[in-house]
């Protein structure tokens, strides 16, 4: 119940960590076909962390860390680092 809300819906940052993993796949699928390395499905799972007692700033809320979890289907580990290293490049 941040911010005095009733907690029913997705709050924005929730949104935010969705849409970066949605942008992680979508790059990674692109920048296999692209590069012709053959993958099967990609799932990401996203974690971020928001501690309002160590902001940069006082006039704004960031996020203090995140992480991204990929599983690249279909390829070996070094094809699948690879083309999570190329989205990060991104």
């Amino acid at each position: 119940m941040q911010n005095g809300c009733p907690g029913e819906e997705l709050t924005p940052p929730e949104l935010f960590l969705s849409s970066v993993a949605s942008c992680g796949v979508e790059l990674v699928q692109v920048i296999a076909r692209d590069t012709n390395v053959p993958i099967g499905p990609v799932s990401v799972t996203v974690h971020g962390v928001v501690d309002r007692s160590r902001q940069a700033r006082p006039d704004v809320t960031v996020f203090n860390s995140m992480q991204m979890d990929f599983v690249v289907s279909g390829t070996d580990g070094s094809a699948a680092a690879a083309l999570v290293e190329g989205f990060k490049k991104r």
